[in-house]
C-alpha cells in the first residue's frame, strides 16, 4: 500500500463530483450504453486519484486495466502513478490508518460516486416517487469484497476467468446490469477465502504498526 505519514487535516474532497447516470424504470441497456459507460470510466482514469483504483486491487483494479488496454500511453501513465504513491493533491486524500488524534497515514482516494461509475452503476427509478435502485454492469467494490469472498490480496485464475466470461456476455448482449441482490447470488463467494482476506488485512495493519511506525 503506497501511503505516507501526513499531518491530519480536513480530508474533505474538493473536486468536481461525477454522478452515476439516472434511467427510467423501463431502461433496457444496449451496446451503446456499455460504450458510454467505458467513456465515463476513462474520464475518471484521467484524474490523479484514478491511480488509487489500481492500488485497491480486486474488481476495481481489473476494470481499470480493461478500459485502458487499447491506450498504451494512458495505461503506462496510470501504472506509473499507482507505483509512485500519493499524487500530492491533498484535496483527494483519504485516511488509511489513524496513528493519533493529529497524525494518520493517507493516500489518494476515490469517492463512492467514482467507485460506482467504475462499476457501471445506473440509478433506475422505481415505482416509488423519486426513489431509485442501483444496478451495475460490474459488482461494486464493497459487494466484491462482501459477496465474492475474493479479497485475498491477489487476483486469482478464478477471478480472471469469471471476469472474462462476464465481459464476453456483456459484449454478446446476454448480460445485463444487476442489482445488489442479484450480484450476491451471482458471485457465490467462499467463506474460507473471505476469512483469508480478513487475515491478510489484519496482518498488513500489524506489519505497518510494528515495523513502519
Amino acid at each position: 500500500m503506497s501511503s505516507y505519514l501526513h499531518q491530519q487535516q480536513s480530508l474533505s474532497l474538493l473536486r468536481s463530483r461525477p454522478f452515476a447516470p439516472y434511467r427510467s424504470k423501463s431502461f433496457t441497456p444496449t451496446a451503446r450504453d456499455y460504450s458510454d459507460y467505458v467513456q465515463r470510466v476513462l474520464e475518471i482514469v484521467r484524474r490523479p486519484q484514478a491511480a488509487a483504483g489500481l492500488r485497491m486491487g480486486g474488481i476495481i483494479w481489473r476494470i481499470l486495466l480493461e478500459v485502458v488496454q487499447d491506450d498504451t500511453d494512458l495505461r503506462d501513465r496510470l501504472e506509473q502513478q499507482a507505483s509512485s504513491g500519493p499524487s500530492g493533491e491533498v484535496s483527494i486524500y483519504q485516511e488509511v490508518l489513524q496513528l493519533s488524534p493529529s497524525f494518520a497515514f493517507v493516500d489518494d482516494g476515490l469517492s463512492e460516486e467514482e467507485l460506482d461509475i467504475i462499476s457501471g452503476v445506473y440509478r433506475v427509478y422505481t415505482d416509488q416517487l423519486n426513489q431509485t435502485a442501483d444496478v451495475s454492469w460490474w459488482p461494486k467494490h464493497k459487494h466484491w469484497i462482501k459477496y465474492a469472498g475474493q479479497n485475498v490480496g491477489i487476483w486469482t485464475q478464478w477471478n480472471e476467468k469469471w471476469f472474462c466470461d462476464h465481459l464476453q456476455s456483456i459484449h454478446e448482449g446476454t448480460a445485463r446490469p444487476k442489482t445488489s441482490h442479484d450480484w450476491k447470488k451471482a458471485l457465490k463467494g467462499h467463506r474460507e477465502a473471505k476469512t483469508m482476506g480478513n487475515m491478510v488485512e489484519s496482518a498488513s495493519k500489524d506489519f505497518i504498526q510494528k515495523y513502519l511506525l
